[in-house]
């Protein structure tokens, strides 16, 4: 089986899939009335009103809002094959000595504030051993296996989509403790692409 392949939708094939819905907002504005008492409006929530828009466009600005936007989002993914823990004062001083990289602040809040953040990141809480850790991802990806390509150590991977797909702070390109996000495979090495210049426009825009 190939690193990272998992049975699940992937996390890249999630944002996809989402913007192929029939649905418009209003739509399912209309369906989720009808449906208010059974319990289904979640479901549509996720699947037509967060296709293909962003934070932005819904007038999401504050941390606050995007953490209980992507909450809704990522609800019908959200299992046990996506574990993720809330930061703490002592993993995040182990993950930036781990990584020497410094977390940004927004994405240690965020996991405090998104039970279900590991549908989309790494986990940058105490659960050392989960095979969704951060630290666990990154160690895959920057040490290469048989017929794979290592991540270079300029990269920090934060959301592995599916094989060799990555989103990475780029360590080398911006302030501590933000950096720029770029896409990459590592599979198929082409240019990076720019998903987000800190954190929090990476979550308004993509995740």
């Amino acid at each position: 089986m190939p690193r990272g392949h998992r049975p699940l939708p992937t996390k890249r094939e999630m944002h996809t899939n989402h913007q192929a819905s029939a649905l418009t907002c209003r739509e399912a504005a209309q369906f989720n009335k009808a449906l208010e008492t059974t319990g289904l409006t979640l479901l549509v929530i996720a699947h037509t009103c967060f296709s293909g828009v962003s934070a932005l466009s819904l007038g999401m600005k504050t941390l606050e809002e995007l953490a209980a936007w992507k909450t809704k989002k990522w609800m019908p993914w959200t299992c046990s094959w996506y574990p993720s823990k809330p930061a703490t004062e002592a993993s995040v001083t182990h993950i930036e000595s781990a990584l020497q990289v410094a977390l940004p602040r927004n994405f240690v809040e965020f996991s405090k504030l998104v039970h279900n953040y590991g549908v989309w990141f790494g986990s940058i809480g105490d659960d050392y051993d989960s095979h969704n850790h951060l630290l666990r991802l990154n160690e895959a990806f920057h040490q290469p296996e048989d017929g794979d390509i290592a991540l270079p150590e300029r990269w920090v991977l934060i959301n592995h989509g599916h094989d060799g797909d990555c989103d990475c702070f780029d360590v080398s390109g911006g302030s501590s403790p933000e950096y720029p996000i770029y896409y990459i495979n590592v599979e198929s090495p082409g240019e990076p692409v720019l998903m987000g210049k800190t954190f929090q426009e990476y979550l308004e825009m993509h995740a």
